[in-house]
Formats: structure tokens, C-alpha cells, sequence
């Protein structure tokens, strides 16, 4: 099974107080099955969940209150230059 999402802007919230934006986003929730077979039976007895991924990306994330070069994820202009 896999649910797909994307969207133009999301709010990421903890405990209803906002932390944190992202632009252009999109993720995949994964769940892996596999057939669980028994001895004397043709048909699998179940399918068990064996594994459980999520994958996200965007084009911009911002933390709220806070800007990316303090948080050192962008250099200062000057370090570029």
C-alpha cells in the first residue's frame, strides 16, 4: 500500500504551535507486505506488515521564527563571496 500527497504549502505543527513551513511538497507513506504461507494450505494464511517507510521533499523549508543562516543551513553571503 502507498499513500501520495502533494501540495503547493504546508504548516508542520507540535502540540498545535507551528515550527516549521515548507513549499512545493510531496511524500510517500510505504507499507510492506509479505504472504505469510502455512504448511497443507494453497492460499496465504495472512499478510504480515514487514516494513514501514516515509520519504518527504519540498523546494523551500523554513522554521518559524527563525532564519536560515542562523540556523547554519544557509552560508552568510559574504562566506560565498
Amino acid at each position: 500500500m502507498c499513500v501520495t500527497s502533494s501540495g503547493a504549502r504546508v504548516a508542520f505543527k507540535v502540540n498545535g504551535a507551528k515550527v516549521a513551513f515548507a513549499n512545493a511538497f510531496s511524500y510517500d507513506v510505504n507499507h510492506a507486505h509479505q504472504p505469510v504461507d502455512v504448511l497443507d494450505q494453497l492460499e496465504p494464511k495472512e499478510y504480515a506488515e514487514t516494513g514501514y517507510t516515509v520519504s518527504f521533499s519540498c523546494n523551500m523549508f523554513r522554521v518559524a521564527g527563525q532564519s536560515a543562516v542562523s540556523q547554519g543551513i544557509r552560508p552568510k553571503l559574504e562566506d560565498i563571496l
